[in-house]
């Protein structure tokens, strides 16, 4: 599988569980919110990594990584929304697991977040891509 094609998986993946997520919010499955908004983040950044022939770590927290890319690299992104993405990718990885198996129940305040933060990591992935082109 080419860069390329590798990318375009991620990325189809990411918008899938994306609306996946959004389903669980209606359906008011606090829970599979979660989930499914740190498996599309985690997507949408190895994405991106993708695009730039960057081979990611195979774990699921890679915003950290993420972010000392763009910084070797020299990519212009405000470091406050590097360190958002890094708070992110952290946050929601720690509540993926305990949220798919029941090993903690979480809230609407808790979902609505991690939604915000999906929300948040989409937009700037489309946002970077419109740049591109």
């Amino acid at each position: 599988m080419t860069n390329e094609e590798r990318k375009d998986y991620l990325f189809s993946i990411a918008k899938k569980k994306f609306k996946e997520m959004l389903n669980s919010y209606k359906e008011e499955n606090w829970n599979m919110v979660i989930r499914n908004a740190q498996e599309s983040v985690e997507c949408y950044l190895k994405g991106i990594l993708k695009l730039m022939n960057i081979e990611f770590p195979k774990e699921h927290d890679i915003g950290d990584y993420f972010g000392k890319i763009f910084k070797q690299k020299k990519i212009t992104v405000d470091n406050n929304i590097l360190d958002r993405i890094k708070l992110v990718s952290e946050e929601l990885t720690k509540k993926r697991a305990p949220a798919y198996y029941g090993e903690e129940f979480y809230t609407r305040e808790e979902a609505e977040e991690a939604k915000n933060y999906a929300e948040f990591i989409r937009n700037f992935v489309k946002d970077l891509l419109e740049k591109l082109k």
